[in-house]
């Protein structure tokens, strides 16, 4: 009889909680993975698409629609207002800090920011002095900016920039209002050297890359959903196994 009794004893009440609870966040932070992962999988099909269009180089951005969300590949002309360029950082590259010099163009349809790339020095803004209100092409992918909640603050009265907050850039430099995303400049009608006349062709702008954002969501949610599972599996081992006789 006692050995009956011992294997009907109920699990402890606050070990059954917490385990449900954690079991509860666990399959909760694999499906917030998942459903990001999704999301992620969806930009990167929008990325190629829209890179899949980029052998039509000479196609007029302004003459495709863009919505919330999209990415468009193609060409924009305007007046290269080089007096106004500004620095947005810190920004990475390997294992190189700097920021990414932009530089509005004045279009036809409006006041575009052209990010030209990575400079490890905010001095390689000389690189583009002298060409200062000509008129210019840049080609590349464009897209709405972003930044998160830990981004600082922008300091539009000393010129620091974090956020790419496009309308107040616009009204610290006496634009109008600008168009609602940035042109990561690949290619354009003028080479811009950073450095010495000696320096590699690398060391030029524009030097954007492709972006592909990284998309390793499919492990972390495998990863939550198998601790979820850990943690049943010795709830189970320590409070739902028979008592040895």
């Amino acid at each position: 009889m006692t050995g009956n009794n011992r294997s009907l004893q109920k699990p402890p009440f606050w070990a059954t909680f917490f385990t449900i609870i954690g079991a509860l966040i666990l399959c909760s932070l694999g499906t917030w993975q998942f459903q990001r992962g999704a999301w992620k999988t969806e930009i990167l099909s929008k990325l190629n698409r829209a890179y899949d269009g980029a052998a039509a180089q000479s196609q007029d951005l302004f003459a495709q629609n863009f919505t919330d969300g999209a990415f468009l590949y193609g060409r924009v002309e305007g007046r290269f207002l080089a007096d106004k360029a500004l620095f947005v950082g810190p920004r990475t590259k390997g294992e190189e800090i700097g920021f990414h010099l932009l530089v509005p163009l004045e279009t036809q349809t409006g006041t575009l920011f052209v990010n030209l790339g990575f400079a490890n020095s905010q001095k390689r803004v000389q690189a583009i002095r002298h060409l200062n209100n000509q008129t210019l092409w840049f080609e590349g992918l464009a897209r709405a900016p972003d930044w998160n909640s830990f981004t600082p603050d922008n300091l539009p009265e000393e010129d620091v920039w974090y956020k790419l907050d496009l309308e107040e850039i616009a009204a610290a430099k006496n634009l109008p209002p600008p168009l609602p995303y940035i042109l990561y400049a690949e290619r354009s009608s003028e080479r811009f050297k950073q450095g010495a006349p000696d320096r590699i062709p690398t060391d030029m702008f524009p030097n954007n890359e492709r972006w592909y954002p990284p998309n390793n969501h499919g492990q972390y949610t495998l990863f939550w959903f198998a601790m979820a599972g850990v943690l049943i599996v010795i709830y189970g081992l320590r409070f739902l196994r028979k008592p040895e006789e």
